[in-house]
């Protein structure tokens, strides 16, 4: 697993250039754009960026989550993190990746928002924090969080069922030009675990 990268150095250059904007787009969603409900509890649309990111760069994703979570400890918590928060944050952007690599059909969209929001946020990233902060992990305190967490689910689905029709052929096109580039000799190529080469998306389909 890993990325083939061909001779031209221009498509690595330009992967890297992906991965930060996409860091600094998670992190100004994650602790800039979110509701903030009771002084407690938040709604944050950063899967809709890491959907986005899973799609452009795959499995990678999972590193520019974890890149953005310790961005956010540095500059707003003086350096302070929690290694299970970092964890799941990267299992989040590393599972997304895994599902919607140049794969954005809506079914795949939900799969990986009930990943995202239902299984490791809910369940996985409440765990730490309540070890982070002593508070018992039990149902009656989950139970706000599971609502703001299929509060987040829904409302992304829908936000993602408007988007997709144009935001998708858009970012296509940019990446066929960049590092999907169709000549062999200059692409660079994401991999997933299987190994297995992922399926191109058929030239008509592109949007110049």
């Amino acid at each position: 697993m890993g990325l083939k990268l061909k001779r031209n150095s221009r498509s690595y250059v330009m992967l890297l250039c992906f991965m930060g904007i996409f860091a600094a787009l998670q992190y100004v969603t994650e602790y800039h754009l979110s509701i903030t409900i009771a002084d407690k509890y938040r709604i944050a649309f950063t899967f809709l960026i890491r959907a986005i990111t899973g799609y452009c760069i795959g499995w990678l994703g999972g590193i520019v989550s974890m890149i953005t979570d310790i961005l956010g400890g540095f500059l707003l918590y003086g350096g302070s993190m929690n290694p299970g928060i970092t964890l799941t944050r990267f299992l989040q952007g590393f599972t997304v990746g895994i599902i919607l690599y140049r794969k954005s059909t809506i079914d795949r969209v939900v799969i990986a928002s009930v990943i995202d929001n239902l299984i490791l946020s809910l369940f996985l990233n409440t765990y730490f924090i309540f070890t982070l902060y002593g508070t018992p992990y039990k149902v009656a305190t989950l139970a706000p969080r599971a609502v703001i967490a299929v509060t987040s689910f829904v409302l992304e689905i829908v936000i993602m069922r408007i988007m997709q029709p144009r935001l998708i052929p858009a970012i296509r096109s940019l990446l066929y030009k960049g590092i999907w580039a169709e000549d062999a000799d200059t692409a660079v190529v994401a991999v997933p675990l299987s190994g297995e080469p992922v399926d191109d998306v058929p030239a008509e389909e592109i949007q110049e």
